[in-house]
Parts: structure tokens; sequence; C-alpha cells
């Protein structure tokens, strides 16, 4: 025979509380997740006056960092 009311009201409630949980650790690691690529994000500039000195079995590559213009 199967459980009393009570019972299947017991282990629904169970379930329901064990879905709460996940479905709310999943949103928090999802919105760490994209709160931490947010604040360690660069900006992608192009470098600027690119010089390449040639060597022996390796080159030597060198650049300027682009200015900021919401700085300037």
């Amino acid at each position: 025979m199967h459980g009393s009311a009570g019972e299947t009201g017991e282990i629904f409630n169970e379930n329901f509380r064990r879905r709460t949980i996940v479905k709310r650790t999943l949103t928090l690691i999802s919105f760490l997740f994209l709160l931490n690529a947010r604040i360690t994000a660069q900006e992608i500039c192009p470098a600027e006056n690119i010089s390449v000195l040639g060597g022996d079995g390796q080159n030597i590559v060198m650049w300027d960092e682009p200015l900021n213009p919401f700085t300037v």
C-alpha cells in the first residue's frame, strides 16, 4: 500500500524544497560568474607603433599602449 496523504505531502514538499534550492544555487552561481567576468574583463585595444627586432632564433616585439580616449 501507498503511504498516507500526510507522507505524500511531506515527500512533495521535500522535493519542492530541493528543486528550489537547486534553482537558487544555479542562479547564484550564474550571477557570480557573470559578475566576475564583467569585473575582470579587459578592454581590447589595438596596439600602436608595433616594431619587431629580428634576432638569432627569436624575435623581440615592442609596442606602445594606446591612449584611453576617456581620460584625455
